[in-house]
């Protein structure tokens, strides 16, 4: 739906197990509604980059998201 190729997907889900794969999808998929990224298999091969070598912190990225857009009065929906 948001154009992540099918190998992409099967790598995150490898390297980074199926429940934060999905997680990492959630939070590409905001993003990329949003209009934040352009190129969603790019941002998350970064994310499994980063998981390599330790510097993927998910749950802060969720939660702060999360804090930032109920503070802006966003809704969580994709138009």
């Amino acid at each position: 739906m948001i154009g992540i190729t099918a190998e992409a997907w099967n790598s995150a889900q490898h390297r980074l197990g199926t429940a934060t794969a999905t997680a990492a999808l959630a939070l590409i998929f905001e993003k990329f509604c949003r209009g934040e990224i352009s190129s969603p298999t790019g941002y998350l091969s970064g994310m499994i980059r980063k998981a390599g070598i330790g510097e993927l912190h998910l749950t802060r990225s969720l939660h702060g998201r999360r804090k930032a857009m109920r503070l802006a009065g966003f809704s969580a929906t994709c138009a």
